[in-house]
């Protein structure tokens, strides 16, 4: 039976548009009236969508690790330094993990779907974590409390940094690429004020960084710090200094003796 409630806010939400999936599924997506956000209902076809955890159409999947990465490495080291532990959780083949493990931040890897070709022997073996990473998985989830409650939650983390497009407006275009209507598994699209309602329900504060990389934490940022450490000007006068601190930590190095002590046994 239909629910007629936002999955986030829990206010009423009214038929939008219905859409062809996978050129052979009728989607109906609605719209939540107070917060925007925007969900497909009943998506019964993800089984078959998700045959390849990873679609052949993300041709953006290098870059994305790649430019993230440089972000995180400022972040996380600006609020944590050289300390913190952290989770990559839906992570894929592991690349990002394997990249930020080799800028000295000590990451872990999970992944229930997916195959870790990249961190092998760096899965997720600890109970707790200062921050958890989420890339281009909220609007792959059918209820993003639950999975922030199931695969976030668990570990007690003071942020979860995640990246989803979010959209500002009445509805994006029909012809917007992040709805994804040729691969079937995007099914749940953001407005940051729809971000700002799902981290108060989960006691967090909300913070954007871009209209595609957010944060949530308990920590005490303000959004004006968190947007000086995010910018263009960080790249400049700190990225060099951060990249010397990290590397004290040897964290590549130790990683291929251990996986070499591995071999050995």
């Amino acid at each position: 039976m239909p629910n007629h409630k936002c999955a986030i806010c829990e206010s009423p939400k009214a038929h939008l548009f219905t859409k062809e999936v996978m050129h052979k599924y009728a989607a109906e997506y609605f719209k939540c009236n107070h917060c925007g956000f925007i969900q497909v209902e009943s998506p019964h076809w993800l089984e078959e969508a998700y045959t390849s955890a990873i679609t052949a159409h993300d041709i953006g999947l290098l870059h994305r690790n790649i430019k993230y990465s440089e972000h995180l490495t400022m972040l996380l080291y600006s609020f944590f330094g050289t300390k913190g532990h952290y989770l990559d959780t839906a992570g894929g083949y592991g690349i990002f993990t394997r990249l930020m493990r080799d800028k000295g931040c000590d990451f872990q890897h999970t992944d229930k779907y997916c195959e870790n070709i990249f961190a092998k022997n760096f899965e997720q073996n600890r109970t707790q974590y200062n921050a958890i990473t989420a890339f281009e998985v909220m609007e792959h989830v059918t209820d993003p409390i639950k999975f922030i409650d199931d695969e976030v939650s668990i570990f007690t983390p003071e942020s979860l940094i995640f990246s989803t497009l979010t959209y500002e407006g009445e509805r994006p275009k029909d012809d917007w690429w992040y709805y994804a209507f040729d691969t079937g598994q995007h099914i749940s699209f953001y407005t940051k004020r729809s971000l700002e309602h799902l981290a108060q329900r989960l006691g967090y504060n909300y913070h954007p960084i871009s209209d595609d990389l957010h944060i949530f934490t308990k920590l005490s940022i303000t959004r004006n710090k968190l947007q000086k450490y995010c910018s263009n000007g960080l790249f400049t006068w700190r990225k060099h200094y951060i990249k010397k601190k990290l590397k004290k930590s040897k964290l590549k190095k130790k990683d291929a003796e251990y996986v070499k002590s591995l071999r050995s046994t």
